[in-house]
């Protein structure tokens, strides 16, 4: 017996001090008409103690779903129907305790109420009510009344196939790419806020609106709303320690207004207002909005993955957090949070229709129409360049905001519009005596914020939290009148943010930050005298070797600030412009140029930045179209393809297929050695957009080009006004292709151009007049993406519901097709609500008939329906309800199929484990609640499977839905040893697990013993690489570079050329590490000793 198993069990006895035991026991007595029984009564006093089923599992010594099943079949069906227990629709465990005190079973605990609804309303107002430009002057402008909706992209990866040296290259790259999706502002509030589902990332460029976006949804939540400003946290801080000490200290005077007899005093927190709180998360009903996941202080690390341990906590794990991010920071860091999240990101204004929107908003007032109507004048008669700044919303709104001082010709560079800023917001104060800034000043003061910005940015602490006493190193003393410290306040470009952390010494010592981190950026910029400081001009080509600790090209915190740094205009005098330009020639040069001895990583690095920087300098030696063609090639090299005309594997096919780019291509290392395909793409929408457009358009009118539907994809996403983009599409929807070439091209044209009425009427008749239902339901969500509420589609489905009503498959179609067009349709729902229950019928008779052990009694007593009819009509079971649930969030019929399919005195009747595990998939994502049913029905076919395909896929889907689960982590930690499975069983883990040791050291172990020449070793590796993701998702910061010394020896013409797609899987992970390592860690990985 275990040292464990010696300890007396608990009785959870505790729980006599807060409830009147007997009078709960009897009232369940009462209900269940005899006594409840010794163990599930201890069980639940264990409820009612506060701790979880898990907890009390593991006092007891028995697993989770014991515990589970027995409050389930023994204390919840009588629990619900004791006198004053309020009517619910599904058991929630911890907030039994509550539901109890307020049914009066509580035993003389002081009592108060607290309305959380307006403490957090309160708490909002201050950061949602105001522009981010109020401090610069911007007057009494509220968000509420300048707001303009954003229409969002949601980014949907697909799941990575595995190698198949059957796909062709044109259709390696479309099975790779993520599917974007256009989301209606209206449709995001009304279909995903609403509904239950992942926590939400809010991500885009700066200035693109992410912030303001934020305060929309912390307005519009149902639930409890909470403010976080992700600067102000720091490495020991954890979220759930900010929430109940700092975000509760400042609420205190909010609550004693409301609620006296909770405060008593305003200096400490009570510790029963921390557990009012706790209970709150606890509910699920908190929403947590976290603001500026690319501000976190630099001590924390990868911000990404000190966010994903601290959502994975107790009490914030049942928060719904929304984040928002910046896009740089999230390409290189997603693994950390993609399967936590669903990803969305902003949207530019429209031109011209949102942007003169805005306008006219800003100058609403009578006496500004006139200055509004000639911005809007000026724009219309602007180059595309500058109409496609003014989108972001910042800059647009910056532009209003000197238009009224300066008028005159608006910039064609992000530096620019910045610098007519801060030209202009001297302008805007000099009607105000006390703050004319005279030019000598101006400069002066330019001059060293710029110092302080850049010694910021530089800084291991918080970048963009200035404690006074650092920015009086710069600016002088912030009380004397007319320091440069106090000007900067007084015009606004710095502002108090409060105090230091409790923990920091000199805690009463002030704060600040720039009005918008871009500024801190831009000022940064003015510092930098020469490109050496972005990358050492010291590094030689030739012997490539790191020459400092520091390139900052390599650094996603400088992009930023080398971009504006290439933008900006210091120079007036002829001579000294022409040296400033041959200064940034020259750096764009070094950038393509650059050698790293290290397969070419880093090379494509400084490339990706150079493509980046053109957009705001060029000239005729920047060799524009030679680098905005390359970062086209490489957006259509994906993985691995087979080249027909050598009969090889490569990275290879150039989509720009001329003879010249051809023999190029072939000649040289590139096709070794390529950037991912999302930073190729990702990078082509920030280059120089004109000449972008003019090659894709090209390369689409050609007869020949690869990858065509594709390049218009692309196309379009730069240009939703490209003729080219959309007339290649609708030749395929309105000819007539087979409906799978036409529902592919509606997908795509739907993703640039959801307005198009051509497409609309097409994906119409495809409802019907296709007779694949597979057809209709993919036209159906295509549809409802676009067109929410299509009247004729509508009245088709609901005739063919009406008209087919004893014709199960076509009525299942149709509800679906309906609810995916119009969510929350009574018809179907009802609809889908009947399927199921007939079906449930059948499956009662069947289980009553096959206990009788009577196989003859089955046709005759079900209709002639033989065993696999019975598979079908548990698969429509799922099916609908899955539906149901999607047309219908939350939906109890649903839910309780789902669980029902599932239950262990009911599973030996659903004869296909496949269908087992994908109910359970649908379970453990749709309610929370029966999660821990879900993840034991996984558990069980993982551990009971004959089939390896059927076990790979219950390990795959418990990644999806087994977070923080200790009994899933138990589960696949056993399968990190198989080498069938050690790919998946690592995904899985790491998602469920991130950053677990045993994942981590177990895969290191099989690279390092991979290179043996004990061939099962080498299988078990391929397997794993197989599965890139699976190192992706658990690597930590420390870990990088041992899996590039580890991989970088598969890194060889040998390999390439023997095992490609084995070679790729290691490129991949490697790209991956590149992302996160310094240029000099990196070059110490790679050459690394064997």
């Amino acid at each position: 017996m275990s040292p464990a198993s010696e300890q007396p069990e608990p009785n959870f006895d505790e729980a006599a001090q807060k409830f009147d035991l007997q009078k709960i026991k009897a009232a369940l007595d009462n209900q269940k008409g005899s006594e409840v029984t010794e163990t599930p009564w201890k069980y639940f006093k264990g409820v009612l103690c506060g701790e979880t089923t898990q907890d009390i599992a593991h006092q007891c010594g028995v697993d989770k779903k014991t515990v589970s099943v027995d409050l389930n079949r023994n204390i919840k069906d009588y629990l619900i129907n004791i006198p004053g227990f309020p009517s619910i629709t599904r058991m929630n465990w911890g907030r039994v305790p509550k539901w109890l005190t307020e049914a009066g079973y509580g035993k003389n605990q002081e009592q108060f109420s607290i309305d959380w609804q307006q403490v957090c309303c309160e708490m909002l107002q201050k950061q949602t009510e105001y522009l981010t430009t109020h401090a610069l002057g911007s007057g009494s402008r509220q968000v509420k009344d300048m707001y303009v909706p954003l229409e969002l992209v949601e980014r949907k990866r697909k799941k990575p196939p595995r190698p198949d040296p059957s796909i062709p290259a044109e259709q390696g790259s479309e099975l790779y790419h993520e599917k974007i999706t256009p989301i209606k502002h209206e449709h995001f509030f009304e279909q995903v806020i609403k509904h239950p589902g992942k926590h939400i990332a809010i991500i885009g460029e700066p200035g693109a609106g992410k912030t303001t976006f934020l305060q929309e949804i912390a307005l519009r939540v149902e639930g409890l709303p909470i403010w976080v400003d992700l600067a102000n946290l720091h490495r020991e801080e954890t979220l759930e320690e900010h929430l109940l000490e700092k975000w509760l200290k400042q609420t205190l005077r909010i609550i004693r207004n409301l609620s006296p007899e909770c405060v008593p005093s305003l200096r400490k927190v009570p510790e029963n207002l921390k557990d009012a709180l706790a209970e709150e998360l606890g509910k699920g009903q908190i929403w947590l909005l976290l603001d500026g996941a690319d501000e976190i202080a630099a001590e924390v690390g990868n911000p990404l993955t000190w966010i994903a341990g601290q959502i994975r906590e107790d009490l914030i794990a049942q928060a719904r957090v929304v984040l928002s991010c910046r896009l740089n920071l999230w390409e290189a860091n997603k693994n950390a949070l993609d399967v936590y999240f669903d990803v969305y990101r902003n949207r530019d204004f429209s031109y011209p229709e949102q942007v003169e929107q805005f306008v006219d908003k800003w100058f609403a007032k009578d006496s500004e129409k006139e200055l509004g109507d000639n911005l809007k004048a000026e724009l219309r008669g602007a180059n595309e360049r500058v109409k496609d700044l003014i989108k972001n919303p910042l800059r647009l709104m910056l532009s209003c905001l000197t238009w009224e001082k300066q008028g005159g010709k608006l910039p064609e560079t992000k530096a620019g519009l910045y610098q007519r800023l801060a030209d202009g917001l001297y302008r805007l104060k000099d009607d105000k005596p006390k703050l004319k800034v005279r030019p000598k000043k101006q400069k002066k003061l330019n001059k060293k914020l710029g110092k302080l910005a850049k010694a910021a940015i530089k800084g291991q602490d918080s970048r963009f939290r200035l404690r006074e006493s650092f920015v009086k190193q710069y600016l002088g003393d912030p009380e004397e009148e007319n320091s440069l410290f106090w000007i900067a306040r007084k015009l606004g470009w710095l502002n108090q943010i409060g105090l230091p952390r409790v923990e920091e010494k000199d805690s009463d010592e002030t704060v600040y930050a720039f009005f918008h981190t871009t500024f801190q950026e831009y000022f940064a910029a003015l510092a930098i005298a020469d490109w050496d400081f972005f990358l050492p001009r010291a590094h030689h080509n030739l012997n490539p070797e790191p020459v400092s600790e520091e390139y900052r090209i390599f650094e996603p915190q400088w992009k930023e600030v080398i971009l504006l740094w290439l933008g900006l205009s210091k120079e007036k005098d002829p001579d000294k412009k022409k040296k400033e330009d041959e200064k940034k020639e020259e750096f764009i040069k070094e950038l393509v140029e650059f050698e790293d001895e290290c397969w070419y990583f880093y090379h494509h690095r400084a490339y990706l930045i150079a493509a980046a920087g053109i957009a705001e300098f060029t000239s005729d030696r920047c060799r524009c179209n030679e680098i905005v063609g390359r970062i086209i090639d490489w957006s259509f090299c994906s993985q691995p393809v087979y080249m027909k005309e050598s009969n090889c594997y490569g990275y290879f096919s150039p989509a720009r297929q001329t003879p010249e780019n051809l023999q190029q291509w072939t000649n040289n290392n590139y096709n070794k050695s390529v950037t991912s395909m999302e930073s190729a793409r990702e990078v082509l929408k920030e280059t120089d957009r004109t000449t972008s457009i003019d090659l894709l358009t090209k390369l689409l009118q050609q007869n020949d080009v690869a990858y065509g539907d594709e390049v218009a994809l692309l196309l379009g996403q730069l240009d939703s006004s490209s003729t080219p983009a959309r007339n290649y599409f609708l030749e395929f929807i309105n000819n007539n292709y087979y409906y799978t070439d036409r529902l592919s091209a509606a997908s795509k044209l739907a993703q640039i151009n959801p307005d198009n009425e051509v497409l609309q009427t097409a994906l119409v008749e495809i409802i019907q007049d296709v007779p694949s239902g597979d057809a209709v339901l993919q036209a159906a969500e295509i549809l409802g993406e676009i067109d929410r509420g299509n009247t004729a589609a509508i009245k088709i489905l609901v005739d063919q519901i009406s008209e087919y009503s004893e014709h199960e498959y076509t009525l299942w179609v149709s509800a679906t097709s309906l609810g995916r067009i119009q969510p929350q349709n009574k018809m179907a729902i009802e609809t889908l609500e009947k399927l199921i229950k007939n079906t449930k019928k059948y499956c009662c008779k069947k289980k009553n008939i096959t206990s009788t052990r009577d196989s003859s009694m089955a046709a005759p007593d079900m209709g002639g329906i033989d065993s696999e009819g019975f598979c079908y009509l548990e698969n429509r079971c799922y099916l609908s309800a899955r539906s149901l649930n999607e047309i219908a969030p939350n939906n109890n019929l649903a839910i309780e199929t789902l669980v029902h399919m599932l239950d262990s005195t009911q599973h030996e009747f659903i004869q296909d484990d496949y269908l087992r595990c994908q109910v359970a998939l649908e379970l453990g994502k749709i309610s929370s609640e029966h999660k821990e049913i879900a993840i034991a029905a996984l558990a069980e076919i993982i551990k009971d499977a004959k089939n390896e395909e059927l076990r790979r896929e219950a390990i795959i889907n418990l990644g999806e839905i087994g977070m923080g689960d200790a009994e899933a982590i138990k589960v696949l930690e056993e399968y990190m040893n198989d080498g069938i499975y050690i790919g998946d069983a690592a995904v899985s883990l790491g998602k469920v697990d991130p950053g677990n040791s045993m994942a981590f050291s177990t895969l290191l172990d099989f690279i390092l013993r991979g290179e043996d020449e004990d061939e099962i070793m080498t299988d078990k590796l391929q397997s794993i690489l197989q599965v890139p993701d699976a190192f992706k998702v658990i690597l930590q910061n420390n870990q990088f570079k041992k899996i590039v010394a580890a991989l970088r020896h598969y890194m060889t013409d040998q390999v390439y050329e023997d095992n490609f797609f084995f070679y790729s899987a290691c490129h991949e992970v490697i790209w991956h590490c590149a992302q996160n390592m310094t240029y000099r860690d990196f070059s110490q990985a790679w050459h690394q000793p064997s």
